[in-house]
């Protein structure tokens, strides 16, 4: 049996908030019950999922907001963690953000003092490449995310950074939420060494989370062995060009779109070698999270009851 609106129960309900609704006793029995329902629709939306307008577009992730004070774990010593603040340093200042508009971005930082090791070790680097939406609110793999962790001078640590993710191209239309990326950095107790045991690899590796409220995944590190010695176990490998070759950990992500819409990562898996470029770990960050996406909800709110309260203000003067 096909079921009816029950228009009158709604307006009951919704009139302690829509005021005495003086302009609908102008209107018909059936304009004014198409004037509820919209305002239904409108208040709590069509009650579908709006993903699938965002079928086979690009995921893009924007890096941003870079953190300069945090905490250096095992310094001075093993299990021993000590407070950082590079705000003032310009070798922290000086990361490079590349972010290309495209399916993949970068963060870079971390450098040390000219003649003590070479360049190509002494920068971390962050890498985020996207996929394609599959227009519907299953999870799918969202992207991938690379970590090369550098041996860098403390002065130039940075510690996290903000992602904010994107379908199809940057603009606000398109955003679908930011999280946090925090940055957790070690202080070597065995780097660099040549003969390093799986745990000690593990014991000398940064690692970063991704929390905030879109993410159910901060609970899981990314941790990412010292270049140096990822490069010696892996046996010195060269490019073509004669750099020197290294090999980031990356991890697959994954999410769902849903609601307004909404990307919620849900998991994280390793797509690397775990031998040679890092591990998912279960340790939590060092420091407390910010929570890029509570500002910004909180403003639309007060904007939205701006609004209203703006809109109310007009009605009652025109009545």
């Amino acid at each position: 049996m096909r079921r009816g609106i029950n228009f009158a129960l709604i307006e009951a309900t919704f009139k302690p908030l829509m005021g005495d609704l003086p302009m609908l006793s102008r209107f018909s029995s059936h304009m004014k019950r198409s004037a509820i329902a919209l305002a239904v629709v409108g208040m709590f939306g069509s009650g579908h999922a709006e993903a699938d307008v965002l079928a086979g577009q690009q995921i893009i992730g924007v890096f941003s907001n870079p953190v300069f004070s945090g905490n250096i774990l095992n310094d001075p010593s093993l299990g021993q963690t000590t407070f950082m603040d590079n705000s003032s340093s310009s070798a922290a200042t000086d990361n490079v953000i590349t972010n290309n508009g495209s399916s993949s971005s970068t963060l870079s930082w971390g450098a040390q003092p000219p003649g003590t090791i070479n360049p190509a070790f002494q920068y971390s680097q962050l890498t985020f490449s996207g996929a394609l939406t599959t227009g519907n609110s299953s999870q799918f793999q969202i992207g991938t995310i690379s970590y090369l962790n550098g041996t860098s001078s403390l002065d130039s640590l940075i510690f996290g950074a903000q992602i904010s993710f994107y379908a199809g191209s940057v603009s606000a239309a398109n955003f679908l939420g930011s999280d946090s990326i925090v940055i957790n950095t070690t202080n070597n107790q065995f780097s660099p060494a040549t003969d390093l045991t799986q745990q000690q690899l593990e014991a000398d590796a940064d690692y970063i989370n991704i929390c905030g409220n879109g993410s159910n995944i901060c609970n899981k590190s990314i941790e990412a062995y010292e270049d140096v010695d990822q490069w010696f176990v892996n046996e010195f490998p060269f490019n073509p060009d004669g750099s020197i070759q290294l090999t980031p950990v990356t991890a697959n992500l994954f999410g769902t779109i849903v609601g307004d819409p909404q990307l919620t990562l849900t998991d994280v898996t390793l797509a690397s070698d775990p031998t040679i470029t890092g591990v998912i770990g279960a340790q939590g960050p060092l420091a407390a999270v910010p929570e890029p996406g509570t500002l910004a909800l909180l403003s639309s709110a007060l904007i939205g009851f701006g609004a209203i309260r703006r809109r109310r203000g007009k009605t009652a003067q025109r009545i």
